[in-house]
This record gives structure tokens, sequence and C-alpha cells, in this order.
């Protein structure tokens, strides 16, 4: 990976906490529409909402949008999802399960994903 994001939110949860995921995809959507290239990178639990389908339920209600269209205006606007392959591969996620733009990332590249943003925030 030599194209780096400026800003990088990390997200390791799944349905069990659905408001750190809307707020993590919608703080990742907000760094995006200031102009700041953005990734969200997803890890341990949180890859299982790289996979198809998984967020079409996930509606926390007012003041935030439905997860689906978070994530649809983010990839629209340029965003990046990425996935840690090593934490699919525990957790039994196979690339075919995944959305289409989701991008799969090693252990290397989330070391330098963070190395090279100048700014991120954690959900963990």
């Amino acid at each position: 990976m030599t194209d780096f994001p400026d800003f990088v939110v990390t997200m390791s949860f799944d349905k069990i906490d659905e408001e750190r995921i809307t707020v993590a995809f919608t703080i990742a959507l907000a760094a995006l529409t200031k102009g700041q290239r953005t990734a969200i990178l997803l890890m341990l639990d949180g890859v299982r909402v790289a996979t198809t389908g998984y967020g079409d339920d996930i509606d926390i209600g007012d003041p935030f949008m439905p997860l689906t269209d978070i994530i649809e205006t983010f990839l629209d606007q340029g965003g990046a999802i990425l996935a840690c392959g090593a934490c699919m591969e525990f957790k039994g996620i196979l690339p075919a399960e995944l959305m289409e733009q989701i991008q799969v990332v090693s252990a290397g590249d989330v070391v330098d994903l963070l190395t090279n943003a100048r700014g991120s925030l954690q959900f963990n």
C-alpha cells in the first residue's frame, strides 16, 4: 500500500455495539467531507461489518443516518474501507463474503497506514 490516507478511523466492533459502528463511520465520512483522504480500518470483530448485508439493519436513529447510507456515501465520495486479513481469517470470513469495494490489508499495512496518517481515531 503506497497511497496512504490522511485520516484513519479504526473500528473493532460488530453488532454488539451498533452505536460505535455508526459513530465511527459517521466520523470517517465527516473527515472525508472536510477534504481529508480517509480510510476506516476494520479489525477484530469489526471485520464482520465488511461482509455483504451485515449492516443492512443497523440504524440507531436521529441524528445519524442508517449505516448502509453512511457506507454508500463514504465510498461514493472516495473513502476507503479496509479489513484486516488476519482478523477475517480468524473470524472465518472469506474474501468472497466482503462487500465489493472492501480492501483487505495485512498487519504490516496497518502499521504503515497509522505511521503515515496525519490523524487517527480508534473505536476499540
